[in-house]
């Protein structure tokens, strides 16, 4: 494998495990380390967590993909999760090393009540803790138990590249609008000015010169007027726009042309 694909390996990557409660969902991840307690773990309010024992204290787990090892704590852990589902602050889809079965029942609960899908996926190939950090993209398929990870650096540089576009689009957007424009019509003239009108001054001769010796034989060793100004089409609108529109309007017929 090339070393670009070898990259993209590490930056994006496909784990699998046991789907608990079907779904899809993706977000930005948040990881504990610790074991995560619902009850009075976890403000329903603000949906952020207030438990100073895990080292994602004052994170808040609204739309996010939460990755904790277990749950612990009691069986009122369903009812503070449908709580802060029911506040608008529930998370994404939840991954542990091993699901504790109220945190299954508060998830198949909340599509229930409140109608939203929360995928549950555990006991994956990989730790999750080891092979996910904070800030990672991840997509969870709670059917199939599979989760992708797009790693933070990846997103980081894909949004830089997204930026640099945006304002190279903003540019051209602009540059071809009124100031092509002005550039074009202001050059015309200045130069129909600088010149004395030549185009209207030595129209006739113009004419002369391109039409009137278009169809002429050309002398042997030397190209002919309309061979002049094929040779210029050609590399000026291209020879292949030339040869496709016709083909165009003959196989799809006229119109085509106003799909072109």
């Amino acid at each position: 494998m090339c070393k670009g694909g070898d990259e993209m390996s590490k930056e994006i990557r496909i784990i699998k495990g046991r789907g608990l409660v079907p779904g899809m969902a993706e977000g930005e991840a948040l990881v504990s380390r610790e074991s995560l307690v619902w009850s009075h773990g976890v403000d329903p309010a603000s949906g952020k967590i207030d438990d100073v024992r895990v080292s994602v204290c004052g994170e808040s787990v609204k739309d996010k993909i939460l990755i904790y090892p277990l749950g612990k704590g009691s069986t009122s852990g369903a009812t503070w999760m449908l709580e802060t589902v029911r506040c608008g602050n529930g998370p994404a889809a939840i991954i542990n090393r091993e699901t504790e079965l109220i945190i299954v029942a508060g998830a198949l609960l909340s599509e229930k009540l409140y109608g939203k899908t929360i995928p549950v996926v555990d006991r994956l190939s990989q730790d999750p803790a080891e092979v996910i950090q904070t800030g990672d993209w991840v997509r969870v398929d709670g059917e199939k138990g599979t989760v992708e990870i797009i790693k933070k650096k990846y997103i980081e540089r894909r949004k830089i590249m997204n930026a640099i576009i945006n304002v190279t689009t903003a540019i051209a957007n602009w540059f071809w609008g009124w100031p092509i424009l002005i550039i074009m019509i202001g050059g015309g003239l200045y130069l129909t000015f600088r010149c004395g009108f030549v185009q209207i001054r030595r129209f006739g001769y113009i004419c002369s010169q391109t039409f009137g010796k278009m169809f002429q034989k050309a002398e042997k060793g030397k190209i002919s007027s309309f061979g002049a100004a094929c040779a210029a089409l050609g590399s000026t609108i291209g020879s292949s726009n030339i040869v496709g529109v016709p083909v165009a309007i003959a196989l799809g017929g006229p119109g085509a042309v106003f799909w072109m």
